[in-house]
């Protein structure tokens, strides 16, 4: 249904997808919430209210949870302009991915570290010519320029936004794909198998990447790592960068691969993190994959072996937490269109056969359809 609020397509008998406009929201909503949408803006203050108290004696809080979500900024989508000045003698980190060449500039490694980490496998100061990209402290705040300007700041808390705007700006050279031409950029990593392939979510230091390793190992590729692309036409998009290893998981990890696969390792505030090179996507050229799984996944070690599935509802919060979305008609819809054809499923493990053996059981599902 076309709407200058809101962009909405009905996914069951009772529930729609929702994208507001105003806050950049993504919700999952039944028929009579998105019937006061259309009457928050169609009504007046106290005609609204009227027909609240028609369906709840809540109305007052119905009311001012409607106001906030029609029309309240988000925090990502508030652009405010700062002054800053470039530090002189930054330093470099070159890379080549492909025909491209990058080189990122920055005055604070532990700002950067992460970006670095996941990328020295593909370091290369061979050539000259290369795209930059600016990272530096001013005034406070965390800037990301390249050669035109300047593409935004963050404060210190805000700072794995700027750490994913640079892998995802890399990312769109790689696939010649400008940033506002895909669907969304999920925190999330992929895998694939017979032309079978998964997008893995979690909580922080839920296994995530742990589970990419393991997998790796045991026939899968992997796609990407902690960021994934999604395409207008629902596809996900491969980034050859390195797979992130907590410290909780190195012996594990290391159990598996020898010390020859590990490209860097750095240390941050919670600990060492560990860089394992990407497997079985040769020659780093870019691809695109049919995706129509996602997978909530929790290695938990006093928890028991579960493989079940999930409503679309009970996992789009954690989908567009900290993922970013491109916000012009055709990406939003894109994106919709791609979520609501996808099959979720939550799986926890407490040992890397189990882990195998469920996705295999997905795998095996999925070839007889």
């Amino acid at each position: 249904m076309k709407n200058k609020f809101y962009i909405s397509k009905k996914i069951d008998k009772n529930n729609h997808f929702v994208f507001l406009k105003e806050s950049k929201k993504f919700l999952i909503v039944d028929d009579l919430y998105l019937s006061l949408f259309k009457d928050f803006y169609s009504q007046s203050n106290n005609d609204l209210k009227k027909t609240i108290s028609k369906i709840s004696s809540n109305t007052n809080k119905i009311y001012l949870e409607l106001k906030e979500l029609l029309n309240k900024p988000s925090l990502k989508s508030t652009k405010i302009e700062y002054n800053y000045v470039i530090p002189k003698n930054l330093k470099k980190f070159k890379l080549k991915l492909g025909d491209s060449c990058f080189t990122i500039n920055y005055d604070d490694f532990e700002i950067i570290n992460t970006v670095i980490g996941q990328l020295f496998h593909l370091e290369d100061y061979s050539n000259s010519k290369s795209k930059n990209y600016y990272v530096f402290k001013s005034n406070g705040r965390f800037f990301l320029n390249n050669d035109n300007g300047n593409l935004g700041s963050w404060n210190k808390k805000e700072t794995h936004y700027l750490t994913g705007k640079v892998l995802s700006l890399i990312m769109c050279d790689f696939h010649e794909i400008e940033e506002e031409n895909w669907s969304g950029f999920l925190h999330a990593s992929a895998v694939c198998r017979n032309n079978i392939s998964y997008v893995i979510v979690g909580e922080s230091g839920s296994g995530k990447s742990t589970s990419c390793a393991i997998l790796s190992k045991n026939g899968y590729s992997s796609v990407s790592d902690d960021i994934t692309p999604i395409s207008r036409n629902g596809e996900i998009g491969n980034f050859p960068n390195s797979i992130s290893v907590k410290e909780p998981a190195f012996k594990k990890v290391s159990n598996l691969y020898n010390q020859k696969s590990f490209s860097a390792s750095i240390k941050i505030s919670k600990g060492k993190i560990k860089y394992l090179n990407p497997h079985k996507l040769e020659n780093f050229s870019p691809s695109t994959f049919k995706c129509s799984n996602i997978i909530l996944i929790k290695y938990d070690i006093s928890k028991e072996n579960s493989l079940k599935e999930l409503e679309l509802k009970d996992l789009l919060p954690l989908i567009v937490n900290e993922s970013f979305f491109p916000t012009n008609s055709k990406s939003v819809n894109g994106f919709i269109n791609w979520f609501i054809k996808c099959k979720c499923y939550a799986l926890n493990y407490n040992n890397d056969e189990s882990l195998i053996n469920f996705f295999d059981l997905i795998d095996k599902e999925k070839s007889t359809l």
